[in-house]
Formats: C-alpha cells, structure tokens, sequence
C-alpha cells in the first residue's frame, strides 16, 4: 500500500468520519477496479450514498427485531 502523505491522510480521515466512522465504506469506493481516476465530488457522493444504505438496512433491521420482540 502506497504511503500517505499529511494532506492525504487529513483527506482519508475526513472521508472516513463522513461515511459515519466506517473505513471499509471508504476503501470500497476508492478501490473500484473498473476505473483508474475518481474526482472527490464523485467520491463523496458514492460515501453518502453507501452510508444512508447502511443505516437504512440498519434500521430495517431494527424494526424487524423491536417488531419479533414486541
């Protein structure tokens, strides 16, 4: 793995805490194979849209187990 400089690694922190504290949602995104560049906005939009899944599946699967209990 390549070496991250300061900057680089200030940026991977703040893509971190934007998917909600979850690294693999940011190393899913920024290890695609089918492209060889990315611009941060497509970034970005790729981490939220991951995230708000993730904690939609979250909740769902909340409800369900509030839903088995109740």
């Amino acid at each position: 793995m390549q070496v991250l400089k300061d900057k680089d690694d200030a940026l991977y922190t703040s893509l971190v805490r934007l998917a909600g504290g979850n690294a693999g949602i940011v190393m899913q995104v920024l290890s695609k194979p089918s492209r060889r560049t990315v611009n941060l906005g497509t970034v970005i939009q790729e981490i939220e849209d991951l995230r708000d899944r993730a904690v939609r599946a979250a909740t769902a699967a909340n409800d369900g187990a509030s839903r088995l209990a109740g």
